[in-house]
């Protein structure tokens, strides 16, 4: 019941709110992720790597594939970069410029409803797990099946 949710009010005061740490689009009632990132310049070392690469901010794992990509990708600078301040390869640089051209495009078309009614819907839960990562996806079935309810892995 939006009407409750918004204080008794057909519309909200403002178009967004903060939820959980997501921004929260009041007017369709929908998640988005945030992101502080910024594009790293041709020279960047590890420590801006990881300042850029902890900067998607998503508690509940909607984006999970994305956050596993960028987890793969700070363990291939952690076994090549062993000192903060080691200047990244050429080849890392352009892997975290690509990583966050597509956070940065996901984040800004990307959005999950907040109300999920699994009380008239199923859920489904996929698990699957490799050598390198394992991960736990959860979804709503029937026309709420492009939805992620939530989602871990590591």
């Amino acid at each position: 019941d939006l009407r409750t949710c918004h204080g008794g009010h057909d519309k909200p005061d403002s178009p967004e709110g903060h939820v959980l740490g997501y921004t929260l689009a009041l007017d369709k009632d929908e998640f988005r992720c945030a992101f502080s990132g910024y594009m790293p310049t041709d020279r960047c070392d590890k420590r801006r790597a990881c300042a850029i690469l902890s900067s998607l901010y998503d508690p509940m794992g909607l984006l999970l594939e994305v956050d596993i990509a960028g987890r793969l990708l700070w363990r291939d600078i952690c076994a090549v970069c062993k000192e903060w301040t080691s200047v990244l390869k050429v080849d890392l640089v352009e892997r975290l410029k690509q990583w966050v051209r597509q956070v940065e495009e996901i984040v800004s078309t990307m959005r999950t409803q907040r109300f999920v009614d699994l009380g008239n819907e199923s859920i489904i839960v996929s698990t699957d797990a490799s050598n390198d990562a394992w991960g736990v996806d959860i979804r709503c079935t029937g026309d709420y099946l492009p939805v992620r309810v939530m989602a871990r892995g590591g």
